[in-house]
Protein backbone atom coordinates (compact mmCIF):
# COMPACT_ATOMS: atom_id res chain seq x y z
CA UNK A 1 0.00 0.00 0.00
CA UNK A 2 2.93 2.26 0.78
CA UNK A 3 5.65 3.27 3.22
CA UNK A 4 3.46 5.75 4.57
CA UNK A 5 0.14 3.89 6.16
CA UNK A 6 -2.19 5.45 8.99
CA UNK A 7 -5.11 3.84 10.35
CA UNK A 8 -7.83 4.41 12.79
CA UNK A 9 -10.15 1.67 14.59
CA UNK A 10 -13.52 3.06 16.32
CA UNK A 11 -15.08 0.08 18.18
CA UNK A 12 -18.74 -0.05 18.18
CA UNK A 13 -19.12 -2.92 21.16
CA UNK A 14 -16.52 -6.08 21.66
CA UNK A 15 -16.59 -7.44 18.31
CA UNK A 16 -17.54 -4.83 15.61
CA UNK A 17 -15.01 -1.95 14.47
CA UNK A 18 -15.28 1.01 11.81
CA UNK A 19 -11.57 1.12 10.13
CA UNK A 20 -10.68 4.35 8.16
CA UNK A 21 -7.01 3.76 6.75
CA UNK A 22 -4.79 6.29 4.30
CA UNK A 23 -1.22 5.20 2.94
CA UNK A 24 0.71 7.03 0.10
CA UNK A 25 3.66 5.99 -1.98
CA UNK A 26 6.18 7.51 -4.30
CA UNK A 27 8.34 5.16 -6.55
CA UNK A 28 11.35 6.53 -8.85
CA UNK A 29 12.17 4.34 -11.69
CA UNK A 30 14.86 4.26 -14.43
CA UNK A 31 14.94 1.70 -16.99
CA UNK A 32 16.44 1.45 -20.21
CA UNK A 33 15.06 -0.10 -23.82
CA UNK A 34 15.88 -4.49 -24.22
CA UNK A 35 15.53 -3.85 -28.01
CA UNK A 36 17.94 -0.81 -28.07
CA UNK A 37 20.24 -2.74 -29.89
CA UNK A 38 18.04 -4.01 -32.71
CA UNK A 39 15.86 -1.01 -33.05
CA UNK A 40 18.39 1.49 -32.26
CA UNK A 41 21.21 1.32 -34.66
CA UNK A 42 22.40 5.14 -33.88
CA UNK A 43 22.98 4.11 -30.37
CA UNK A 44 20.28 7.16 -29.28
CA UNK A 45 20.13 6.90 -25.62
CA UNK A 46 17.09 5.42 -24.63
CA UNK A 47 17.00 5.36 -20.74
CA UNK A 48 13.56 6.12 -19.61
CA UNK A 49 13.10 7.31 -15.98
CA UNK A 50 9.25 8.69 -14.07
CA UNK A 51 7.81 8.98 -11.22
CA UNK A 52 4.67 6.48 -9.48
CA UNK A 53 2.70 8.27 -6.56
CA UNK A 54 -0.40 6.68 -5.04
CA UNK A 55 -2.59 7.77 -2.43
CA UNK A 56 -4.74 5.19 -1.45
CA UNK A 57 -7.96 5.15 1.34
CA UNK A 58 -10.39 2.79 2.44
CA UNK A 59 -13.36 2.63 4.54
CA UNK A 60 -13.96 -0.65 6.36
CA UNK A 61 -16.51 -2.97 9.11
CA UNK A 62 -14.40 -5.32 11.06
CA UNK A 63 -15.49 -8.28 12.83
CA UNK A 64 -13.51 -8.94 15.60
CA UNK A 65 -13.39 -12.77 16.75
CA UNK A 66 -11.85 -12.17 20.44
CA UNK A 67 -11.50 -8.63 21.74
CA UNK A 68 -10.12 -8.85 25.14
CA UNK A 69 -7.21 -11.60 24.70
CA UNK A 70 -3.65 -10.85 23.15
CA UNK A 71 -3.97 -11.90 20.32
CA UNK A 72 -6.78 -10.58 18.18
CA UNK A 73 -8.12 -12.22 15.02
CA UNK A 74 -10.39 -9.83 12.76
CA UNK A 75 -12.23 -10.07 9.48
CA UNK A 76 -13.31 -7.28 7.38
CA UNK A 77 -15.00 -5.91 4.23
CA UNK A 78 -14.98 -2.28 2.39
CA UNK A 79 -13.90 -0.18 0.04
CA UNK A 80 -10.88 1.30 -0.82
CA UNK A 81 -9.78 3.91 -4.00
CA UNK A 82 -7.01 4.54 -5.12
CA UNK A 83 -5.90 7.79 -6.94
CA UNK A 84 -2.99 7.27 -8.88
CA UNK A 85 -0.79 9.32 -11.17
CA UNK A 86 3.04 8.06 -13.13
CA UNK A 87 4.58 10.70 -15.09
CA UNK A 88 7.55 9.16 -17.62
CA UNK A 89 9.62 9.96 -20.41
CA UNK A 90 9.00 7.46 -23.68
CA UNK A 91 11.32 6.35 -26.25
CA UNK A 92 8.83 6.86 -29.42
CA UNK A 93 10.38 5.54 -32.54
CA UNK A 94 10.78 7.85 -35.40
CA UNK A 95 9.72 6.90 -38.79
CA UNK A 96 10.62 7.55 -42.11
CA UNK A 97 6.87 6.48 -44.08
CA UNK A 98 6.41 3.25 -42.50
CA UNK A 99 10.42 2.79 -42.11
CA UNK A 100 12.00 3.13 -38.86
CA UNK A 101 14.58 5.45 -38.92
CA UNK A 102 16.83 3.98 -35.98
CA UNK A 103 16.22 7.11 -34.43
CA UNK A 104 13.82 7.63 -31.43
CA UNK A 105 11.90 10.66 -29.96
CA UNK A 106 11.85 11.19 -26.20
CA UNK A 107 8.21 12.36 -25.31
CA UNK A 108 7.08 13.14 -21.88
CA UNK A 109 3.53 11.31 -20.77
CA UNK A 110 1.45 12.02 -17.79
CA UNK A 111 -1.60 10.22 -16.87
CA UNK A 112 -3.66 10.05 -13.51
CA UNK A 113 -6.23 7.37 -12.65
CA UNK A 114 -8.91 7.01 -10.00
CA UNK A 115 -10.15 3.39 -8.97
CA UNK A 116 -12.83 1.80 -6.58
CA UNK A 117 -11.52 -1.33 -5.10
CA UNK A 118 -13.79 -3.42 -3.29
CA UNK A 119 -11.79 -4.63 0.42
CA UNK A 120 -12.04 -8.15 2.22
CA UNK A 121 -9.18 -8.91 4.79
CA UNK A 122 -8.25 -10.69 7.47
CA UNK A 123 -5.48 -10.71 10.36
CA UNK A 124 -4.58 -10.62 14.12
CA UNK A 125 -3.41 -8.20 16.03
CA UNK A 126 -1.00 -9.31 18.72
CA UNK A 127 -0.52 -7.05 21.59
CA UNK A 128 2.19 -7.53 23.70
CA UNK A 129 2.56 -4.69 26.64
CA UNK A 130 0.49 -2.24 27.36
CA UNK A 131 -1.76 -1.89 23.67
CA UNK A 132 1.66 -2.14 21.68
CA UNK A 133 1.73 -4.95 19.22
CA UNK A 134 1.93 -6.10 15.74
CA UNK A 135 -0.34 -7.27 13.38
CA UNK A 136 -0.80 -9.28 10.23
CA UNK A 137 -3.34 -8.82 7.42
CA UNK A 138 -3.67 -11.44 4.53
CA UNK A 139 -6.40 -9.89 1.29
CA UNK A 140 -8.40 -9.24 -1.55
CA UNK A 141 -8.54 -6.24 -3.01
CA UNK A 142 -4.86 -3.42 -3.21
CA UNK A 143 -3.37 -5.18 -0.32
CA UNK A 144 -2.58 -8.49 -0.61
CA UNK A 145 0.26 -8.69 2.57
CA UNK A 146 0.49 -6.55 5.42
CA UNK A 147 2.94 -6.39 8.29
CA UNK A 148 2.92 -3.30 10.77
CA UNK A 149 2.94 -2.19 14.51
CA UNK A 150 -0.31 -1.59 16.39
CA UNK A 151 -1.18 1.00 19.68
CA UNK A 152 -4.01 0.04 21.21
CA UNK A 153 -5.81 3.54 23.35
CA UNK A 154 -8.63 3.16 25.10
CA UNK A 155 -10.25 0.73 27.76
CA UNK A 156 -9.19 -2.54 28.49
CA UNK A 157 -5.97 -2.30 26.97
CA UNK A 158 -4.15 -5.96 27.40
Amino acid sequence: VGPIYLSYQFNFNVNLSAEIQVSYSVNWFKSYDRYANYYNPNNQNLKTKGVYQGMYGALRINYIAIKKAKIQPYAGFGLGFLQSRAKYDFAEPIYNGYQLTGNHNIVERDWKKLIVVPELKGGANVIIKNGWGFYAEVGLGETVLQLGLVKCIGKNIP
